[in-house]
């Protein structure tokens, strides 16, 4: 028998294979490994009946451990882990975007499936804007279940001026958002959900109604119809026209009405665009916008209809249920009916007292 000892260089990365093949019985040692980088499998192979053993005993094997440990551990807390048993991954109000420089803002992409995978055996379909329709996560970033922006946001005009996150989620499209980085856009499987429910139906009319009196407007009846909001309209309608942004979210809400099942609404909203911008001349300088973006949402045949929705055919936009139900005049219906038309032209208690304090102020002015 004999005992062949290997020298293997600190700074070598590699061991032929011939080196550490041996025929007989024989012991290959190898020692010094510490800058080894990659040793083959294929490397260590043995012909016979060869013993190969690595390291002197395990105390120097752990030794060795230990020291690979240390060349990974990080400098700083850099790294932020997510996860937990406490639901930390779950997307709730208050969460960061998932993009952009910082890394606290990073979220591991692994732990938010695991959860968006545990939502889905409750409903029908997982994706992030059905369950954000169908009340189960929160809108991203700094965001808020729908029902709670629904209740509370809707008050809240500067607030909804401001906030730049919620748009996105309230009326998803199938066009990727420049705007928002933590939403993806509507899928067509999503699309067929939210059409499909019930409760995201009220969801999509309350989402709209917010949004109009946000503008100055009010949806007067489920069939559609909207009117000057007797508390609103005046100062909203001033805002509409100076904020440019809100030009660009007028084309995001027409678009998604259309692919959310509400295209009659989606022609209503249109209408009353168009008196404010040819006749009462409160929105002139947004003729530009209406002529090129906003009345193109009705030629679904055109090139730019088609590139700004990215819609397949006509079952991309089909009907939302809300539409059958109000057909049948079932009970359901009924009930949503006498919530909605009692709360029609009433302003909102918080809003209405921001309104007097500014009719308060510019006459003072005077």
């Amino acid at each position: 028998e004999t005992n062949e000892s290997i020298q293997v260089d600190n700074n070598s990365t590699s061991t032929n294979e011939n080196n550490l093949t041996n025929k007989g019985d024989s012991n290959t040692t190898i020692e010094g490994i510490n800058n080894l980088t990659a040793i083959n499998e294929d490397n260590l192979t043995n012909k016979g009946d060869i013993n190969t053993t690595e390291g002197i005993n395990n105390e120097s094997n752990s030794a060795n451990e230990d020291n690979n440990t240390t060349l990974t551990k990080p400098e700083s807390n850099e790294i932020i882990k997510a996860g937990g048993n406490s639901g930390d991954n779950l997307i709730k109000p208050g969460n960061k975007p998932i993009c952009g420089d910082n890394k606290e803002d990073i979220v591991k992409p692994k732990e938010t499936e695991k959860k968006i995978e545990k939502i889905s055996k409750d409903t029908t379909y997982a994706g992030p804007n059905a369950q954000f329709y169908l009340g189960s996560i929160a809108s991203r970033p700094d965001g808020d279940l729908i029902d709670n922006i629904h209740n509370s946001w809707a008050s809240d005009f500067e607030l909804l001026e401001s906030h730049h996150g919620y748009i996105q989620w309230v009326f998803p499209t199938y066009e990727i958002s420049a705007f928002n980085c933590s939403v993806r856009p509507l899928n067509y499987e999503e699309a067929d959900v939210i059409r499909n429910d019930w409760g995201c139906a009220q969801r999509v009319i309350f989402s709209f109604r917010m949004m109009l009196r946000f503008y100055g407007f009010e949806l007067i009846n489920l069939s559609g119809e909207i009117g000057q909001h007797p508390v609103y309209y005046r100062n909203q309608i001033i805002d509409l026209a100076n904020y440019s942004h809100n030009w660009l979210r007028i084309n995001r809400i027409l678009a998604s009405l259309g692919e959310l099942g509400f295209t009659p609404f989606k022609v209503k909203f249109l209408q009353i665009l168009q008196k404010e911008v040819y006749e009462t001349k409160k929105l002139r300088v947004c003729e530009n916008s209406y002529s090129r973006f906003w009345s193109k949402c009705l030629d679904i045949e055109s090139l730019d209809y088609i590139r700004k929705t990215r819609e397949r055919n006509e079952s991309d936009r089909g009907t939302s249920i809300f539409f059958e139900k109000q057909r049948l005049n079932d009970e359901e219906y009924q009930q949503f009916q006498n919530i909605f038309m009692s709360q029609v032209n009433k302003p909102y208690p918080e809003q209405e007292q921001k309104e007097k304090r500014k009719e308060k102020s510019f006459f003072s002015f005077f």
